[in-house]
């Protein structure tokens, strides 16, 4: 088997949705400098034949499926209030099933749905190999492997059989999401898809710093962010209620971060509407004394931050790497 090869990643979700993960890995594969392709289960309407003529045509040295989903529940307007549960396991056997009966190629799982039941998954489809966690450098890793006659059971997120047994390496995120491919959606016809009104996906960040009860992807992704797009953060001071503490907490927030573009901070917030729920405190504090200030540029600094405390903020926030600050005097006479 040359080091180039061909292949099929398939997404097996029959829920309206957008094949995301599947897109990302067929990116990642491609980048790599494989040939790929994508076959959608979701609009399938003869799976034998559909899959018999992919296989012919393409001939895959391997297959990668996408599991989303181990069961669901479907809309069903008939049942019992109007969802219907549904095991989706079946589904992928039937791929399994015939891809071994008329094709050599390997099979490989993966996906969000065999990430919580790898071992079940294998054991079930009577399959020795699977990736769980993110798939973008494992995947093109394991090809590399197994092109190469490397250790294909060493690759990070591998779950494999081993004399009958089953075994495991810790997945490993992937570090740099900029340097990852863009999702391959040009391997799609998306007309299908904006006919049940199903938009693409587009991962702006992994991690969650979370611990949401009903959620694990705080345990799958871990909980620090991620970004795959550089971002700002734009900070207004001064609001009701703002503190030295207050700003305190803020800048600590942004700390754990690391931000591309910079941090662009105003302190004191303008009036300028009844609109603004801040008016009304402006009013009954005394800081808005009268209405045709709204016109010309009335502000509200909050009455807890020391004049001594905002003498020095602008400079000591200029002061850290990135930071730009505007600000908002309550009037061109206002001084420190």
């Amino acid at each position: 088997m040359g080091w180039i090869m061909k292949i099929l990643v398939i997404s097996s979700n029959t829920l309206p949705a957008s094949p995301s993960g599947s897109v990302y890995v067929a990116g990642a594969v491609r980048q790599a400098g494989h040939e790929v392709q994508i076959y959608e289960r979701l609009f399938s309407t003869d799976l034998a034949g559909e899959l018999t003529a992919k296989l012919r045509d393409f001939q895959p040295d391997i297959v990668g499926i996408s599991i989303r989903l181990v069961f669901g529940d479907e809309l069903d307007l008939e049942a019992p209030l109007g969802t219907r549960h549904t095991d989706l396991r079946p589904r992928v056997k039937e791929f399994t099933d015939f891809i071994r009966q008329t094709s050599p190629a390997h099979i490989v799982l993966g996906g969000p749905g065999f990430n919580y039941y790898a071992r079940d998954w294998l054991e079930y489809l009577d399959l020795d190999y699977g990736i769980c966690g993110e798939g973008e450098e494992s995947f093109p890793l394991f090809l590399k492997r197994l092109a190469e006659g490397g250790d294909i059971t060493s690759v990070p997120g591998c779950v494999f059989r081993n004399d009958g047994c089953f075994d495991s390496v810790p997945p490993r995120p992937v570090k740099d999401l900029d340097k990852q491919a863009l999702p391959a959606y040009d391997l799609l016809d998306w007309q299908s898809y904006a006919g049940r009104n199903i938009t693409p996906a587009v991962l702006t960040k992994r991690g969650c710093a979370f611990s949401c009860t009903y959620c694990l992807y705080s345990k799958l992704e871990g909980k620090r962010y991620r970004s795959k797009i550089p971002f700002g953060a734009s900070l207004i001071l001064g609001a009701p209620g703002e503190t030295p503490e207050t700003i305190a907490e803020t800048l600590d927030v942004l700390d754990d971060y690391e931000i591309p573009n910079g941090v662009w901070v105003t302190v004191g917030v303008y009036l300028w509407t009844d609109y603004q729920e801040i008016v009304p405190e402006a009013r009954r504090t005394g800081v808005l004394k009268d209405d045709n200030e709204l016109f010309s540029g009335a502000v509200y600094l909050s009455p807890d931050l020391p004049r001594s405390y905002l003498q020095e903020l602008p400079e000591a926030l200029r002061a850290r790497r990135g930071y730009s600050v505007q600000f908002n005097k309550p009037s061109e006479a206002w001084t420190l």
